[in-house]
């Protein structure tokens, strides 16, 4: 027993004396630190150690989500390409946008399965795709029954930009498939329990913000709206939403200024695109035009006069697409090829053979055929007072005939040079009451204004967005409001 005792005793001495001499090393090592490092080094360790024992759960449930998230995005494969030291606070380190990252968080991936994402190129095809990811033939088999139903054809007309997105499972089954048409719209197709594929429209729904421009138009109404940063689907829509008050074709001028109130889409923080205009001011040759969107509790929209009338007109100002005014309306002209004085009762717009005429307002086509100087003619009757008149027609559009209704902006034909035409225009008349009228300068009839029992509630919103209208006049900035 003493014997065990002193080995006991010579072994726990061996051990005092082996720790004694590692602590002397330890405190000679640190020795040369500052003592100011010292110190940071052991607040810094005293502060985990409280962060780590006191944290409520809720904090340490987060810390695990961020820590699923990080491994989900690793799982997120680029196409050919590898990443380097990603910095997972920007997603787009990974190659990852903001939209496929809303995507995933929305989507989640089962443990153990994993997700591939491809942009598509120019050239791809599904085919193409499933080659470049070594899908076995199983999948490829699932993929074209999937993309042979009428519902799956959205991912059968793939294209260059366009990103698809594979999901397998812990077996490399493929259990879904979707594909990115827009930033905010996927079409998301998953396996059911019978093995078959459904397929669902998907809407990421952004941070929407209000924006404002103001520019001043010095060549061309495009050229502004570019130094205005606004896109070219924005500037189309501007013309667009004026186009029964101005004709952008002939009346734009150096000097004419326009503002717009309009959506921009936000998704994380980035601008991905814009979205509807909310208001904007045209002065165009010293008039000014103001219009205000307005939606109804049928969410029916259309823009209207501060005053609260349609900007939509019964009638369009131009038919057509032209270059340049060929002849204007004027009852003693000389006709150039009768070489007579013969009244020119429209507006001949000179276009190239077969640019689309469009119908200038509801009404029925009471004539289309051939007439005498006119050629081929489309005559449209708008109910008891308006008549339109389109001549010199290169053809038709498709199933146009006599007795059918027709829609404002409905193509009805194409340019050409038939009758007596010195060469490819449109001939368009305005008739009020059987008595020709000038064409371009005719008083528009308007649609229906307002109904008064919204009138009150856009008189409200139109406040609003006048204001910003100024604002965007004197080139102030606003801070964008989250609607």
């Amino acid at each position: 027993m003493n014997n065990n005792r002193d080995i006991a005793t010579g072994v726990s001495a061996r051990l005092a004396n082996k720790l004694f001499k590692q602590t002397r090393a330890f405190a000679h090592a640190i020795s040369d630190f500052p003592i100011k490092h010292l110190y940071l080094i052991g607040v810094c360790c005293s502060a985990l150690f409280i962060l780590f024992a006191l944290a409520p759960p809720e904090q340490a449930e987060a810390k695990r989500n961020n820590l699923n998230l990080i491994d989900k995005l690793t799982q997120v494969e680029a196409d050919s390409s590898t990443i380097e030291a990603p910095n997972f606070n920007d997603p787009s380190a990974l190659g990852i946008s903001p939209e496929a990252e809303i995507y995933d968080l929305e989507n989640p991936l089962p443990k153990s399965w994993r997700r591939i994402r491809v942009e598509i190129r120019a050239g791809d095809t599904l085919g193409k795709v499933f080659e470049r990811l070594s899908i076995n033939a199983a999948n490829t088999q699932i993929i074209e029954q999937l993309t042979s139903a009428p519902q799956g054809a959205v991912f059968s007309l793939i294209h260059p930009g366009e990103t698809l997105t594979f999901d397998f499972d812990a077996h490399d089954t493929l259990q879904g498939l979707s594909l990115r048409a827009t930033p905010l719209i996927y079409y998301i197709a998953s396996r059911t329990t019978d093995n078959r594929f459904k397929i669902e429209e998907h809407h990421i729904k952004p941070d929407v913000h209000t924006s404002i421009a103001h520019a001043t138009i010095q060549s061309s109404l495009f050229k502004a709206g570019q130094q205005a940063d606004l896109s070219e689907t924005l500037v189309m829509e501007l013309a667009k939403i004026f186009r029964w008050d101005i004709d952008f074709a002939q009346d734009i001028h150096e000097g004419d200024q326009f503002s717009v109130v309009y959506e921009t889409h936000y998704l994380r923080g980035k601008a991905i695109g814009s979205g509807k205009i909310l208001a904007a001011e045209f002065i165009n040759d010293g008039r000014t035009f103001s219009a205000i969107r307005f939606e109804d509790a049928n969410g029916e929209a259309d823009y209207y006069s501060v005053d609260g009338e349609p900007m939509h007109k019964a009638f369009l100002r131009t038919p057509v697409e032209f270059t340049h005014i060929s002849s204007y309306f004027d009852p003693h002209r000389e006709h150039p090829i009768l070489h007579s004085i013969r009244a020119h009762k429209g507006v001949d717009y000179a276009a190239p053979r077969g640019t689309p005429v469009k119908a200038a307002g509801d009404g029925e086509i009471v004539f289309a055929g051939t007439k005498s100087g006119y050629g081929n003619v489309i005559m449209i009757q708008h109910g008891a007072q308006y008549r339109t008149v389109y001549a010199h027609l290169n053809g038709y559009a498709k199933n146009i005939k006599a007795n059918m209704p027709i829609h404002q902006g409905q193509i009805i034909g194409y340019v050409g040079s038939t009758g007596l035409a010195t060469g490819p225009h449109l001939h368009y008349e305005f008739q009020v009451n059987g008595i020709h009228q000038n064409p371009l300068t005719v008083k528009l009839p308007n649609s229906p204004s307002l109904s008064p029992k919204y009138l009150a509630a856009f008189k409200t919103q139109s406040q609003f967005l006048i204001h910003q209208l100024a604002l965007a006049k004197t080139n102030q900035t606003i801070v964008a409001s989250s609607q």
